[in-house]
């Protein structure tokens, strides 16, 4: 029995000395597109911004060139944030969010900005985000590309930036002509601090394989 306890024991201080340890991500969400659906649409060159806002964004529409039938459009609908232009056209397009004061907590760091650029056709296109109109990152998303989550870290500066007011988070989008892009889920992503351990394959192996023995060893005495 002694012999038998002395083995589990091992076995059990084998798990723990070799578990990975993993600390839980925490997801702030800022926008997953899943309510208050928009609509914007730019038809003239020259003309300014066409722009829309609801209790969650604003959402605005610039036609930079183009020529007729235009068909620049920048929406929000089943889940995400669709923008589609003509052949012959570019556009810029804007999504402001207002942020409230506190809303990261200062203590989790590192922090990191991501977002999931769903769909782009075959033009590069560009994303600046902004925080109070100073520059947080800038991307160039290749043409083509699919289901690809983004992600950037915000230095101690940002997020205490961030988390001293309430401010306005910016995104400005534009693209080569006639550009198309869709974008989904953006928020903030950090660990928690609190670790998780999570055997290895290998040890849990060994592990049955040990207590299998035992099992044998018990089988056989009876």
């Amino acid at each position: 029995m002694k012999k038998n306890l002395a083995v589990i024991t091992t076995l059990s201080l084998a798990l723990l000395c070799s578990a990975q340890a993993f600390a839980t991500p925490v997801y702030i969400a800022i926008d997953d597109f899943n309510s208050d659906d928009q609509f914007v649409s730019d038809t003239t060159v020259g003309d300014g911004l066409q722009s829309n806002t609801n209790a969650k964004r604003t959402l605005t529409n610039e036609l930079l060139s183009g020529s007729g039938p235009i068909q620049s459009v920048a929406q929000v609908s089943f889940g995400i944030l669709d923008i589609s232009n003509g052949s012959g056209e570019d556009s810029e397009v804007s999504v402001a969010w207002n942020l409230d004061a506190g809303l990261l907590p200062v203590t989790a760091f590192p922090m990191s900005f991501l977002f999931e650029i769903v769909q782009s056709d075959g033009n590069q296109t560009s994303l600046d985000f902004f925080f109070n109109n100073d520059p947080l990152s800038s991307f160039s998303i290749a043409p083509n590309t699919n289901n690809q989550i983004v992600a950037f870290g915000l230095t101690p500066a940002q997020l205490a930036q961030i988390n001293a007011g309430a401010g306005s988070l910016l995104l400005k989008i534009n693209g080569d002509t006639g550009w198309d892009l869709s974008v989904d889920a953006i928020g903030f992503s950090y660990d928690d601090g609190i670790t998780t351990s999570i055997p290895e394959p290998v040890t849990l192996a060994l592990i049955s394989l040990g207590l299998a023995g035992l099992g044998f060893h018990k089988k056989k005495q009876a």
